[in-house]
């Protein structure tokens, strides 16, 4: 893309936090590594320290971390009687909400605000690309606005959005929203970008393949070849519903005792406790046989790939959920609870096995039942992995952000370019589908 003749910089804002990598994250790492550097110079701004920054250094993509002062969100009143029996009367909540909205906005947001501008007129971007959506990046959006640098914000959850985030969505030239349940959410709660669109996320399919053998990352496991093996990904948070998954292992058990299961994922800040109930339930329940605990691993494509099914359980509506892409991109038959965006992507029987949340005995019976059936799981994995290729490359995803950029008045990648014949293969592939 290009302004003025020149390449277009723009500063991309991760605002996650927790001391891990999630979602957003990978997706932003994928996403870079697809930029044609010709035509987008980028620069990246973090909130916390993370592991990420080693790659993109190598890179050449220069990286600052941006500290927020934060401040509490609990206050003395909550623990009043009079106070508790206040919030119930009519209307009194609702104001008592909006005001606890204005002191965040006035304490945290407003100095953090005042510092991105700072860091702003010394990087000098073209275009601001926020990364975790309107409440998250509420700061970066106000910043943006008092400089007049065009704004893209990148929608990536289902939140409840206060007034203010309402009020300077406004301003932000252009909402991309990860699927189109995260579209309808805000449709619902009346937050609107000047443009909104729906542009899915995309997977480095050429760079995420295993690079060490089935049998090693097997033997390093401690997990036998002719074991059947299963696996969830993902940071330990309560969400994501590793609790179930150990439930339905407990299930499997019965008819498989063989079974192993891994669990992938470092434990992220706010999920400590969660991770210390799960530890208790496999030391109780007798499963340690049956079950590992990874921890972080920077080898998922290793891992997954010695898997023979991997599932995503979370119990609330998932936006998206990547492992599901990364599963189905390795030709892993993958199950999935159907709720939030992921039917979108997933269909039923096809590219994947979908299940209700919460529920372990349905989630332990399509374990049982794809173990049961190597056909069955062939057939669903190479599915899986074709509707990746055909809808979800890191290329076509760059394509159609570039093109919510070109809404801001910014001119398109050339054709000619390694970016725009990729792009322009994969639509004549489409059509010849």
């Amino acid at each position: 893309m290009r302004r003025n003749g020149a390449s277009l910089r723009v500063l991309y804002l991760e605002h996650s936090d927790g001391g891990v990598m999630g979602g957003s994250l990978t997706g932003l790492q994928h996403f870079l590594r697809g930029l044609d550097r010709r035509y987008i110079d980028p620069v990246v701004v973090l909130y916390e320290e993370k592991s990420l920054q080693t790659e993109l250094a190598q890179s050449g993509i220069p990286v600052r971390v941006f500290r927020k002062r934060r401040r509490g969100r609990s206050h003395p009143l909550q623990n009043v009687e009079a106070y508790q029996r206040l919030r119930k009367r009519n209307g009194v909540g609702d104001l008592l909400r909006a005001l606890r909205v204005l002191r965040l906005f006035l304490l945290e947001t407003l100095p953090a605000t005042f510092s991105l501008v700072r860091l702003l007129k010394e990087e000098k971007p073209d275009l601001v690309h926020l990364c975790n959506g309107f409440n998250a990046n509420l700061d970066a959006i106000v910043a943006a606005w008092l400089t007049r640098i065009p704004c893209v914000c990148h929608v990536k959850g289902f939140e409840k959005y206060s007034w203010l985030s309402r009020l300077f969505a406004r301003t932000v030239g252009v909402g991309i929203c990860m699927t189109a349940a995260v579209r309808q959410r805000c449709e619902q709660q009346r937050i609107n970008a000047k443009r909104m669109t729906v542009i899915y996320d995309g997977l480095d399919v050429e760079g995420f393949r295993p690079t060490r053998d089935y049998f090693a990352v097997r033997s390093e496991l401690g997990i036998p070849l002719e074991v059947p093996l299963v696996g969830i990904v993902g940071n330990i948070q309560r969400w994501k519903g590793q609790a179930v998954v150990l439930e339905a292992v407990r299930e499997v058990r019965s008819v498989m005792p063989e079974i192993r299961c891994l669990i992938v994922g470092g434990v992220h800040r706010g999920g400590a406790e969660y991770a210390q109930e799960l530890y208790r339930y496999v030391e109780e329940h007798g499963l340690n046989n049956n079950v590992i605990f990874t921890g972080f691993r920077n080898d998922i494509e290793d891992v997954v790939s010695t898997m023979d099914v991997i599932i995503h359980a979370s119990i609330n509506p998932e936006p998206f959920g990547r492992v599901i892409l990364e599963g189905m991109a390795l030709g892993k038959p993958v199950i999935a609870t159907d709720i939030g965006g992921v039917p979108e992507f997933v269909q039923h029987g096809v590219t994947g096995q979908l299940v209700p949340p919460r529920d372990p005995k349905a989630l332990a019976d399509a374990i049982v039942e794809l173990l049961r059936d190597r056909l069955r799981r062939d057939r669903l994995g190479n599915n899986g992995r074709l509707a990746v290729l055909q809808r979800f490359t890191v290329q076509r995803h760059v394509q159609e952000v570039c093109n919510a950029y070109t809404h801001l008045g910014f001119s398109g990648p050339d054709l000619h370019s390694p970016v725009g014949k990729q792009i322009s293969q994969i639509h004549l592939a489409d059509k010849n589908l």
